[in-house]
């Protein structure tokens, strides 16, 4: 018995640890209707309004950054000395150079500058049975900015540089993000496969008629610890407040399967359909199984079962419930000994 409970509370702490996996795992739909370079060269006024235009709305808010190039010049009035600083990459180096140069009546200087600026990037819907119409990424919080690392092509260092170009709409060198301001939020999907520790306080068994014998319903109140593993589906909600940063809340629902190993106290009315009931109470181990649904709001699970429970051993199949379906309601808090809870 100390073996069966040690081996529950080792596979709930893991299960517990197992959903910090999946933390902040979205999909963002796109809504424009095509992309392309359009972000890179923000110097040209008329295609950046273009672009503007083009779009059904701007997604989320998401901004990328780029480098701006604008080329200026300088008037110098001589008479006057000039120092003049340059650079060239050769074979991927970077060489800088000074001249001096005399100025005895005017020069007109022409220059690149250059700026890191941010600009807006809209995600590409993509078209019919296409794999962009919505976009997984990873986020990261951090103050008022949500980091966005979208996941890339999964061959996307293998293509060529213009094939990477044609067919991917994001770029690893380049940083995504949404600024909010305050009271601002966003939203998004998610979902995920998960892994879950859930407590079913409530079971019902029932009722039946075996060997010419009535079995009445067993309703039974306890602490039976199961796993629980499912697909999950849910939206995560961004709230940015000036005092205190970004905050994050979400709802899911899961549909899974459920195993664990409990203990049921048995005695001569539960094990009256056996040759030989018991004479006094004892205690065996029972594996639980079922399937179910949960619902999960700030880190609270509730769901409800449908499963049977197996008496383990010879003593323990006497139960007159062995096998027999039964209906409970779960309840779970998302918790982790060994990580973040989630």
């Amino acid at each position: 018995m100390k073996n069966i409970l040690l081996f529950s509370i080792c596979l709930v702490a893991y299960s517990s640890n197992a959903q910090t996996k999946f933390k902040e795992r979205v999909k963002i739909k796109g809504s424009a209707d095509w992309y392309s370079e359009r972000y890179v060269l923000a110097d040209s006024t008329k295609s950046f309004e273009l672009m503007q235009d083009d779009v059904v709305r701007r997604d989320h808010g998401l901004q990328v950054i780029v480098e701006e190039k604008k080329t200026k010049t300088y008037k110098i009035e001589g008479p006057a000395d000039l120092t003049i600083k340059s650079e060239k990459k050769i074979n991927g180096k970077t060489y800088y150079s000074e001249s001096k140069e005399v100025i005895t009546t005017e020069k007109v200087i022409t220059y690149d500058e250059k700026k890191k600026v941010a600009v807006p990037f809209n995600l590409w819907k993509g078209a019919a049975g296409t794999s962009y119409k919505k976009h997984k990424a990873n986020l990261f919080v951090k103050k008022d900015t949500i980091y966005v690392n979208f996941w890339l092509h999964p061959n996307y260092y293998k293509l060529s540089d213009r094939a990477q170009k044609d067919s991917v709409p994001y770029r690893p060198e380049e940083t995504y993000f949404i600024l909010l301001k305050d009271r601002q939020y966003v939203s998004f999907p998610f979902s995920n496969y998960e892994m879950s520790a859930i407590t079913i306080p409530f079971k019902y068994h029932f009722a039946f008629r075996e060997n010419d014998q009535y079995i009445q319903p067993l309703f039974k109140a306890g602490v039976n610890v199961s796993t629980f593993i499912g697909y999950r589906y849910g939206r995560v909600r961004y709230k940015n407040v000036k005092q205190s940063g970004i905050s994050t809340s979400s709802w899911s629902f899961s549909h899974g399967v459920l195993f664990g190993l409990n203990a049921q106290t048995m005695d001569s009315t539960t094990t009256s359909l056996s040759g030989i009931p018991f004479t006094k109470e004892r205690t065996l181990p029972t594996l639980s199984l079922g399937v179910g649904t949960t619902l999960n709001i700030r880190d609270f699970d509730l769901g409800f079962f449908i499963g049977l429970d197996a008496g383990l051993g010879t003593a323990a199949t006497k139960w007159n419930y062995h096998s027999k379906p039964w209906i409970g309601f779960g309840l779970g808090y998302n918790i982790a000994f060994f990580g973040k809870k989630q």
